[in-house]
């Protein structure tokens, strides 16, 4: 699998909103591509809506869910919270020649 890549960020609360975290995606993005990556995932907590809405605005697509995904302690005690996930978003470079490779943001 060589021509998939996983992504994973984050910004600190007090550079958020600033446009940083679309410039550091723009920029790994292309960095991964022109490695000959052709395929980029990554996952997000379904409650991050604005990640959501940054990775949907640069072309990644919701390929499915993922339930009961991550658990979270919700205090010192054994109560827990668990936290579904958006899924594997995914994002595909364009295919350059004739290779048999799915149209970007189909599922392979």
């Amino acid at each position: 699998m060589r021509h998939v890549g996983r992504l994973g960020m984050g910004i600190l609360p007090a550079y958020r909103g600033q446009g940083l975290g679309r410039r550091l995606l723009r920029e790994v993005l292309s960095r991964m591509f022109a490695r000959g990556l052709l395929r980029v995932e990554l996952e997000v907590f379904a409650s991050n809506l604005p990640a959501i809405k940054l990775y949907e605005r640069e072309g990644f697509v919701t390929e499915g869910r993922k339930r009961r995904a991550r658990i979270w302690a919700a205090s010192r005690t054994t109560s827990w919270l668990w936290n579904p996930m958006a899924g594997m978003v995914v994002r595909y470079q364009e295919p350059t020649g004739g290779d048999d490779l799915p149209p970007r943001g189909t599922v392979s």
